[in-house]
């Protein structure tokens, strides 16, 4: 290999096994601080490791669900999870099947690289896959990055959650 040949290493997207979990746990904790910070009425501050491994550990074993990871040279950088679900029966809604996302993480060290762009789109790949129709996600107002992400792979808004303090 010459001086000027560069290896750039390859981003890998596959579904996550147990022997990740405690990797998707320091992503989880990541985000899991960024949303305490913005909403501490929400979330809790600290999260004790070892019920957070059995929560994504369960979330792993349901059925109609994907765990993915974004990987490059065996190091996990990302994790997105995804479920597939009918929208509720009612005589005023159409009846289809709708890939929600529910949690994605890109470490913090490593945004703007492209791998969340790349996880929402295996994620969406896998609920068009599974005969959804459309991929729906929730976000915190307060959290403009990801707004502005969603913005740029297409995503618009269908309807707003709301929310009073009692």
């Amino acid at each position: 290999m010459s001086e000027n040949t560069m290896t750039i290493p390859t981003l890998t997207i596959r579904t996550a096994v147990d022997a990740d979990l405690d990797r998707i746990c320091t992503l989880s904790q990541q985000i899991n601080q960024q949303h305490y910070l913005s909403a501490p009425q929400v979330f809790v501050k600290d999260v004790d490791p070892n019920l957070e491994k059995l929560f994504w550990k369960a979330r792993m074993d349901l059925s109609d669900n994907i765990h993915l990871i974004a990987e490059m040279n065996e190091v996990v950088l990302g994790y997105i999870t995804a479920s597939i679900s009918i929208a509720m029966k009612n005589p005023f809604l159409r009846v289809n099947k709708i890939c929600r996302i529910g949690t994605i993480v890109v470490d913090q060290d490593h945004h703007q690289n492209g791998i969340g762009k790349a996880l929402m789109e295996a994620a969406c790949q896998w609920g068009k896959h599974n005969g959804a129709k459309e991929v729906r996600l929730e976000v915190f107002d307060f959290n403009i990055n990801a707004m502005q992400f969603y913005d740029s792979m297409g995503f618009g808004i269908q309807s707003h959650i709301l929310h009073k303090t009692l």
